[in-house]
């Protein structure tokens, strides 16, 4: 457009002087117009030709691997993210091997992008942290669909997502150049002599942020961070003076017979985005973890759930036993006879044996066997937010919002509200897999009820009823496969092939990337699903053609109507060029 005009003027300029004329350059104009039009609907619709939203724009993301420790929770973050009713697309990264990725047998738990394993690249040093930033960095330079979608949103996998997350909303703010992520206070190292350690340039130094758990990406921004974010994790990780006894960094599990930061790669996140330039939005109440109580509004109603540590429910001297307490929350001072009345660890699910099994997703094992401990109705309390068990909010204004007695009632709720999310989590996936009829099933619709066994910490529980959450943001048909109903189980094609590793890469020559070609694998690929492509193409393909229709049309007015006025000009213009010399 800015050309045709610009040609437009040098036309009129000339015209002056030689009397050439400038139709032709008016001709083009509408043209290039209808061309600029086409590509603006196009660009601000969905597939399915409806306007495009802001929150169809998100692509939740998070690493994994191929352990049955990692399964269920993937399959309780994924199932979570359906409940609450996010458009997008959501997927798993999956770090694995190619000889375990042969015999895996949950590809199909949801959209997945498979990566080598990273955690290995040091022969020395056995580190899982390094798939975070590894996977990261493969799904940004080998997935078609990591730059589709405006904002990336990252999560760890040991999260429930309670409401979808929105640049919009709840103070995510979040920009070009600027991440909005959870704050992590334990990052010393930010401000004491570790950074200037790793970080040299002052500048940069000054984009440093105690942050992490979950971040919300301009895409092009991770694209630019994630090399620098590995890069930095095998710096803090290896550096020996970031080691024991150094006590600058903050992880408090560091000792002289494991002597490397645990948190290497959160340093690696922190400083390696402050290198790329980018600036963070700290954002302070986004998630709650399981076993805390909120310290605000914000909190008392959270984005997220982050089960990272062990859930406890006492009852101060067995006196009231209603909406239980923390263990911090009680003096042991004046309670001497405090009862456990429930807890649960997920390091345990790891460790296996007695009543936690490890892999919760295998069909010849039956569910009861499997599922998790749920709080029992009793312990919830009536000043939490929501009435009864099945979960509904309270009625009056101030049902989520903290006050000075309901943070330890809301603390319960919370629990509750994640264990059952991991049920349902587990018996969504046992349901599409297995065809396991279940009347405790959520995803019928229907409230049902669910026995809380006998669990290791020797709490006999009750009846509590389980009713799917309604989505809350509808769908639309294209904005991405995370939004198709169900999983569909197909066979799995484990051929392999290498990937070039760049020359100036860490990683060992011999990791490759093991590619499936099943069904999930197909749709991640794709922008849109198969025909939503052909739909978008098909309507480009008519503006296309309407505008060389009307751009032929106005050409064809511009010689009937103003023909004679063109050529007379141009007579004008040949007798001008004669006298003057220029012909």
């Amino acid at each position: 457009l800015a050309r045709c005009l610009a040609m437009c003027a040098e036309g009129r300029a000339r015209r002056r002087h030689s009397g050439r004329p400038s139709c032709a350059h008016l001709a083009s104009l509408p043209l290039l117009m209808a061309i600029l039009g086409s590509l603006l609907v196009s660009a601000s619709s969905n597939a399915d030709g409806h306007p495009r939203r802001e929150i169809d724009d998100y692509h939740y993301i998070f690493s994994a691997d191929c352990k049955p420790y990692m399964d269920w929770q993937s399959a309780a973050l994924f199932q979570s993210w359906r409940a609450v009713g996010s458009p997008g697309r959501i997927t798993r990264l999956l770090s694995c091997d190619e000889q375990t990725l042969s015999t895996y047998a949950y590809l199909d738990i949801m959209p997945t992008h498979v990566t080598p394993r990273f955690d290995h690249i040091d022969p020395n040093d056995g580190y899982a942290a390094y798939n975070l930033p590894g996977s990261m960095l493969h799904f940004m330079e080998h997935n078609e669909s990591a730059l589709a979608s405006k904002w990336i949103v990252k999560l760890d996998a040991d999260m429930i997502i309670r409401k979808p997350l929105t640049v919009t909303q709840g103070g995510l703010d979040a920009s070009p150049g600027t991440v909005a992520a959870g704050f992590y206070g334990y990052l010393v190292g930010v401000d004491n002599e570790m950074a200037a350690m790793f970080v040299e340039d002052p500048e940069a130094r000054k984009n440093l942020a105690k942050v992490g758990g979950w971040e919300i990406f301009f895409a092009s921004d991770l694209a630019k961070a994630a090399p620098l974010w590995f890069e930095y994790t095998k710096k803090v990780r290896t550096d020996p003076r970031a080691h024991w006894p150094f006590r600058g960094t903050g992880d408090v599990f560091i000792t002289k017979e494991s002597p490397r930061p645990w948190i290497s790669e959160m340093y690696g996140y922190v400083f390696g985005t402050a290198i790329a330039g980018l600036k963070h939005n700290v954002v302070h109440s986004t998630q709650l973890y399981a076993g805390m109580s909120p310290w605000d509004d914000e909190s008392f109603d959270p984005f997220l759930v982050h089960y990272g540590i062990n859930v406890e429910i006492f009852a101060a001297n067995g006196i009231d036993a209603t909406g239980g307490t923390s263990r911090e929350a009680m003096d042991s001072a004046t309670h001497k006879n405090n009862i456990l009345l429930w807890s649960w660890d997920k390091h345990r699910e790891l460790q296996g044996g007695g009543a936690f099994t490890k892999n919760k997703l295998k069909c010849d094992v039956p569910f009861d066997s499997v599922r998790f401990p749920e709080v029992p109705g009793e312990l919830l309390g009536d000043d939490d937010g929501v009435n009864g068990v099945d979960g509904t909010r309270n009625g009056g204004s101030n049902s989520l919002k903290l006050t000075r007695s309901n943070g330890e009632a809301r603390r319960v709720r919370v629990v509750h509200e994640l264990m059952k999310a991991l049920n349902e989590g587990v018996l969504a996936y046992r349901e599409r897999a297995c065809g396991e009829a279940t009347e405790s099933h959520a995803l019928g619709g229907k409230a049902s009820t669910v026995k809380n066994e006998p669990h290791a910490s020797g709490t006999s529980g009750t009846s509590v009823t389980v009713k799917k959450p309604q989505p809350k943001l509808p769908r639309r048909l294209g904005s991405g496969e995370g939004d198709t109903q169900g999983v569909v189980s197909t066979p799995v094609d484990t051929s392999t092939e290498s990937v070039e590793i760049p020359e100036d890469s860490d990683l060992p020559s011999e990791i490759v990337h093991a590619k499936t070609n099943d069904s999930s694998q197909l749709l991640l690929s794709a922008k849109t699903p198969p025909t939503s492509v052909t739909e978008q193409n098909e309507l480009r393909n008519v503006w296309v053609l309407v505008s060389f229709v009307w751009g032929a049309v106005f050409v064809w007015v511009c010689v009937v109507f103003w023909g004679k006025y063109c050529r007379r000009r141009t007579r004008g213009g040949n007798v001008v060029r004669q006298r003057v010399g220029w012909v």
